[in-house]
């Protein structure tokens, strides 16, 4: 008999992080309206962790540009879209959104500045105002007003220290997180974390710190799923996925430059070689 496995779908709703944001069609629109299809053909449910930092900035410069209020627009209507489909939406924040810079002409952003990549690199002025501000964008997407968003997932899943994060998480009613990578840590100047403390993906009750599971604890940790492979899977799998992205039915979606190289390049694991499981790996 074949064992039926329950699997926990996530998807990061956002623009590429880097230099070139890309534009909102190409880059979010069209491949979430074709993975919709796809949960609706199998009935399925997913989550969506919006990226709202980036809703607050757009609805800002959305007040003087044409183009940035049609985006705006367009993301509001799908994700509410998204809502009544049954799916999941929960906050995502990037703090660096920040310091993103606005190019007219393309109707793009530039992200290059990742100074403030992590919400522990704020001031507690700026993590209250981007908390309440990013809680708020969210909101007004969805014509739902009993909506609330009861899951979290952090930027670049910079999660430590959560005493940054536990008021906003009482105030606004979070009780899921959902950024621990088990066994991984980043030790960058600018942004780090420390999971090593955590080797299993099953969700457990937290307290103060997530990384230790206390069964009175007020939140649930969901850690992301790894799995371990060689270092020839991983060079195998590498070369695979060059080779067919020079096929054009192959190419990654969207036209944006990706900051997540040079982010993820201080990510480490105790694992000789580990991978998380995702849609393009698989």
């Amino acid at each position: 008999m074949t064992q039926k496995r329950k699997l926990l779908l996530t998807f990061d709703y956002e623009l590429f992080l880097g230099k070139k944001s890309g534009c909102v069609a190409k880059s979010i629109i069209n491949p979430t309206q074709n993975i919709l299809q796809i949960l609706d053909r199998y009935s399925a449910k997913a989550i969506f962790f919006v990226d709202a930092s980036y809703l607050w900035r757009l609805g800002q410069v959305a007040e003087n540009h044409r183009k940035a209020s049609e985006d705006l627009k367009a993301i509001q209507q799908q994700i509410n879209d998204l809502y009544l489909h049954g799916q999941y939406i929960f906050l995502h924040i990037h703090p660096h959104w920040i310091d993103a810079q606005y190019n007219e002409d393309t109707n793009q952003w530039d992200l290059g500045n990742d100074k403030r990549f992590s919400f522990g690199s704020l001031t507690n002025t700026e993590q209250r105002d981007i908390f309440s501000d990013s809680v708020n964008a969210l909101k007004e997407c969805i014509q739902d007003k009993t909506y609330s968003s009861e899951g979290f997932r952090a930027g670049g899943l910079f999660m430590q220290p959560f005493s940054a994060f536990e008021k906003y998480f009482t105030e606004y009613g979070i009780h899921s997180d959902f950024s621990v990578l088990p066994s991984f840590y980043s030790n960058s100047s600018s942004h780090n974390f420390d999971y090593r403390g955590i080797s299993e993906s099953n969700p457990f009750p937290f307290s103060k710190d997530l990384t230790n599971s206390d069964n009175d604890g007020l939140f649930v940790e969901y850690p992301l799923s790894v799995h371990k492979v060689t270092l020839l899977e991983k060079c195998a799998n590498s070369l695979y996925y060059r080779l067919i992205m020079n096929f054009k039915d192959k190419k990654t979606w969207g036209d944006g430059i990706s900051g997540g190289q040079r982010i993820s390049s201080s990510y480490n694991n105790k694992i000789r070689s580990a991978e998380t499981f995702s849609i393009e790996l698989l």
